[in-house]
């Protein structure tokens, strides 16, 4: 590891506008490193917790510091290494029971085989993601100085690809170097145009090719190869490698791309479908209309015909009878309350014709969208006395409150 590489790299970054708007969308980092530590410090840590930390973090927290820019919300303070995850320092130095081969294991908790407070001995928090997410470095271990990613929340273990700490961080600098989109940073292999191009087109695993769309979709710009294996890749034999290309098309708006998203409409998958219907809140225009139309007439998956009622919804002309059969009699109260949410939407009164007889659905859900659409628009006598008379006889708190709301 070059740490005058890293330095410098490090500088340009937080010099550049592509490292400040990257910033802007988490809390704020500290804006440098805590002084670095000295030898007889980072000792005194490894003694304490009986680990001998991977090469590479220990030169770097000895000649850059702790506590500063990285990923996510940046390096964690020494202070927090160990005390975020392990309840007490034997766990630190315990082998790590986490392994790359659990990454798309439904039953990683049962290979495990040790208790909850021992899930992820033997490594060292690095890095908050946010929420119940962190980085993880191995310091004990087969799997030792490697970086992994994991979610509290009983989430499989995600290693990054680098080979260490050091690889870890430089190709984070590297790619916001080249204004990569690092939002989700340490997931994916990255690379350059060139090279994800040629493994978005290889034969081999699936997931690999999904992954090489994904990080086309990280880059600032597409050249006109990657654009044309993106396009290509829509009609791949995977769905999860037509979700991903068509989400990386969606993040470079690409010109075709409503044509490109209503194709996929009728998709196989449902997860390939419910990407290229929220594709569409976005880049659809009136001339969609008889395709979402089509789509949410067939649609069976719940997700699915949430997202179309977003897309459909938001576009001049669209109709509120659409929603009509699906609010009155769908067996599915998920369609239900979409329907009455849709019409909600939509704000006109025909909706407010079909909303009025859903205050009578036997399900409380459906009741509660219905009276929140209904809140939203302007109310004739009818739909008042609708009203009226639920409040009579409703028994949910939470739809009696949004009652008693529309009544001030």
């Amino acid at each position: 590891m070059s740490i005058s590489s890293i330095r410098q790299k490090l500088q340009r970054v937080m010099a550049s506008p592509h490292y400040a708007s990257e910033r802007a969308a988490v809390r704020p980092q500290r804006p440098g490193f805590s002084r670095p530590y000295s030898d007889q410090r980072i000792q005194r840590f490894e003694q304490e917790h009986g680990v001998s930390l991977p090469t590479s973090f220990r030169r770097f927290l000895g000649e850059l510091g702790h506590g500063g820019p990285g990923p996510y919300y940046g390096i964690l303070p020494m202070s927090d290494f160990a005390s975020l995850l392990a309840p007490n320092a034997e766990l630190v130095r315990k082998p790590s029971v986490l392994s790359p081969t659990m990454t798309d294991d439904p039953a990683w908790l049962d290979r495990v085989g040790v208790d909850a407070q021992e899930r992820y001995r033997g490594a060292i928090a690095i890095c908050h993601q946010g929420c119940t997410c962190y980085s993880l470095l191995v310091v004990a271990g087969p799997f030792y100085g490697r970086v992994v990613n994991i979610d509290l929340d009983d989430q499989p273990p995600r290693f990054a690809p680098d080979a260490g700490f050091a690889q870890w961080y430089e190709r984070w600098l590297d790619e916001l170097l080249c204004g990569m989109d690092v939002r989700r940073f340490g997931y994916t292999r990255g690379g350059s145009l060139p090279e994800l191009t040629c493994r978005l087109g290889a034969a081999g695993k699936a997931a690999e090719r999904a992954e090489a769309a994904v990080d086309l979709g990280r880059h600032p710009e597409l050249d006109e190869a990657a654009s044309l294996a993106l396009k290509a890749a829509i009609e791949d034999e995977a769905p999860v490698v037509r979700e991903a290309a068509i989400g990386a098309l969606s993040a470079h708006h690409a010109p075709d791309l409503a044509q490109l998203a209503i194709k996929l409409l009728l998709d196989p998958s449902p997860s390939v479908r419910q990407v290229s219907a929220h594709t569409l809140r976005s880049c659809a225009g009136t001339d969609s209309l008889p395709a979402l139309e089509a789509a949410l007439a067939a649609e069976s998956h719940d997700e699915v015909y949430f997202q179309l009622s977003l897309a459909y919804s938001a576009l001049d002309g669209a109709q509120a009878a659409v929603f009509e059969a699906v609010l009155a009699h769908h067996p599915d109260p998920s369609f239900r309350k979409t329907a009455a949410y849709a019409l909600g939407l939509l704000g006109d009164e025909p909706a407010l014709t079909y909303l009025v007889p859903a205050l009578q659905d036997e399900d409380s859900g459906v009741r509660l969208y219905a009276v929140q659409a209904i809140r939203d628009l302007p109310r004739t006598a009818e739909a008042v006395e609708a009203l009226r008379k639920l409040a009579a006889v409703e028994t949910d708190p939470t739809i009696l409150r949004n009652l008693e709301r529309i009544g001030r």
